[in-house]
């Protein structure tokens, strides 16, 4: 009876107490089952790397500031003053604060930047050509600019879209030349351009001529002269190479048609600026006839280019040759002025 009894004490004590408490370390939310499993309690994540770093400042914009005495002035506005003044970085990274009362206009300045030696310098004003061809480098939208070259030919260029660029040009003198109009003349180009990395651009293009001839308008024949190319520039805005390929077109009437391809033409050009306003120029032809390699033709050049805000003048030399030596005893000079309007 006596281990009866304690049995029994035993079992009405239990039921008394109700069920056992959960351990202290387990949390109701582990406690909590799906199926019979219990599930994991949450983890808190941690902050991300963003949210622990500030956003960066935007760059100060870089403007032109016209003041009231005529004067223009180019860097960057630290900051814009309530009373309608102005913080503005020169160049060598001098602090001036402009009053309001000196400032005529502030203008946003887009062909300026920032070198890597902290200088500041404008875009070359002809940058997206080297002599006469191309590079892969596109205009930007809207804008032109004009070119004389050697005192004859006149082109014009205007960017389309960032990527599509049109040219158009002419010889004007040779326009007048008797028996008019016999001496009609006119280029028509396009090139579409667009960047592949930071250092590397490719660019497809076509370039016609309508050379001068006994009539501009058939039925007496339209004499016309053509190239298609295409491009690749390696390298920045300051210092660049383009290898180009041609395929050139003489087309006096339809049965020449079959002269496209025969002969190719390579280039290899190069652009090197040295300072704000110098850059070295080459540009190098070759000409190469596929029944006759053997009868090649090259046309070499280098130029000083010399440029301001807008204006780009290029001076130097070229050497026309074939395979039996010069065709030119002496280089030939050469002259060539560009003035962009954006």
């Amino acid at each position: 009876m006596t281990l009866i009894s304690i049995v029994v004490a035993l079992t009405l004590a239990q039921a008394e107490a109700g069920p056992p408490a959960a351990p202290p370390s387990e949390s109701p939310v582990a406690a909590a089952v799906d199926g019979g499993v219990a599930a994991p309690a949450p983890v808190a994540a941690p902050p991300s790397a963003a949210a622990l770093v500030p956003d960066a400042p935007a760059p100060a914009p870089f403007v032109r500031v016209l003041l009231k005495d005529g004067q223009s002035l180019n860097g960057r506005m630290l900051e814009r003053l309530a009373n309608g003044g102005l913080v503005l970085e020169l160049g060598n990274q001098v602090r001036l604060d402009l009053p309001p009362e000196a400032v005529e206009r502030i203008d946003l300045d887009t062909r300026s930047y920032r070198t890597g030696g902290g200088e500041t310098w404008s875009l070359d004003p002809n940058r997206t050509r080297y002599l006469f061809g191309p590079s892969a480098m596109p205009l930007k939208k809207d804008e032109v600019y004009f070119s004389q070259i050697e005192l004859a030919a006149s082109t014009v260029n205007w960017g389309v879209t960032d990527w599509l660029a049109v040219q158009v040009g002419a010889a004007v003198p040779f326009w007048f030349f008797p028996p008019l109009p016999s001496g009609f003349n006119l280029l028509l180009g396009g090139k579409v351009a667009a960047p592949i990395t930071s250092h590397v651009h490719l660019a497809a293009g076509v370039l016609m001529l309508w050379l001068p001839g006994v009539s501009p308008l058939p039925p007496r024949g339209v004499p016309m002269a053509g190239l298609g190319f295409g491009s690749v520039t390696y390298g920045d805005r300051d210092k660049h190479v383009t290898l180009s390929v041609g395929l050139p077109l003489i087309l006096a009437n339809p049965t020449m048609l079959a002269e496209f391809f025969k002969a190719p033409i390579f280039t290899l050009s190069g652009n090197y600026r040295l300072s704000r306003s110098l850059a070295l120029v080459t540009e190098n032809w070759l000409y190469m006839p596929i029944p006759q390699p053997e009868s090649y033709g090259l046309v070499n050049s280098l130029a000083l280019r010399i440029m301001g805000d807008k204006l780009a003048t290029d001076v130097g030399f070229v050497i026309v040759s074939e395979s039996h030596g010069m065709l030119i005893p002496i280089p030939a000079p050469w002259l060539n002025f560009t003035y962009n309007f954006f």
